[in-house]
């Protein structure tokens, strides 16, 4: 990690009423590193992937949002192995474009199993944007 690296985690338990607190979490820790012109826009992606942890993974789930070589990244994990589908916003209805939001909002983003069972869902901005 680089000089100016750092990281946050924090977990929950499946519940909707926790995401606001994921996104007040995310925004603390963006403000108190001076990136809080990265706040809504990291806020909108993590509402999105933590509503989804608590609808789909129903599981507790876990918060990271870390600095690292130029980039501000946050991954929400969770203990259920179902993987998130991209969906054509064309489509959908008023909800499920989550994950078109994400891809739109973020520099880039994915998914990852983690071993033992359970996923990261991660989405990655630039510092300097």
């Amino acid at each position: 990690m680089g000089n100016d690296a750092w990281i946050y985690r924090c977990s929950w338990e499946s519940d909707p009423a926790h995401v606001a607190q994921v996104r007040e979490f995310v925004t603390e820790g963006l403000h108190d590193h001076g990136l809080g012109h990265l706040a809504y826009d990291v806020r909108l992606v993590v509402s999105e992937l933590a509503t989804n942890a608590v609808l789909h993974g129903r599981t507790p789930f876990t918060v990271t949002l870390e600095r690292n070589d130029g980039m501000v990244t946050v991954h929400v994990t969770d203990q259920s192995d179902e993987s998130p589908r991209p969906s054509v916003p064309a489509e959908l209805p008023v909800s499920g474009m989550g994950l078109f939001v994400v891809g739109h909002t973020s520099h880039d983003w994915g998914v990852r199993p983690l071993p033992g069972g359970g996923k990261s869902v991660w989405a990655s901005f630039r510092v300097d944007d």
